[in-house]
């Protein structure tokens, strides 16, 4: 049986028909991606401080631990990733 006919599209609504209003649901999403974002770029700096010593012979004028460089790059993917959680 399709879909359609086993669920009709009044179910697919957003939920703000359970009265929850879209700015409720943009600060749970947006909550989760912050969360996951932090998550992620814990994870890439612990995994980029561990492999530093192996790629800091490749890299001219810059120190394999540079703090400047981790905290823009951790900026810079914040901002990406929670801009795509707006979408």
């Amino acid at each position: 049986m399709p879909r359609e006919i086993a669920f009709p599209l009044d179910h697919h609504r957003p939920p703000t028909v359970l009265g929850v209003g879209p700015a409720r649901v943009l600060g749970l999403v947006m909550g989760e991606g912050a969360a996951l974002t932090g998550i992620g770029i814990a994870l890439g700096v612990l995994g980029a401080l561990w492999a530093s010593r192996a790629v800091g012979s490749f890299l001219y004028g810059l120190s394999a631990t540079d703090p400047w460089t981790y905290a823009a790059l951790a900026a810079l993917l914040a901002g990406i990733a929670l801009g795509a959680a707006r979408l």
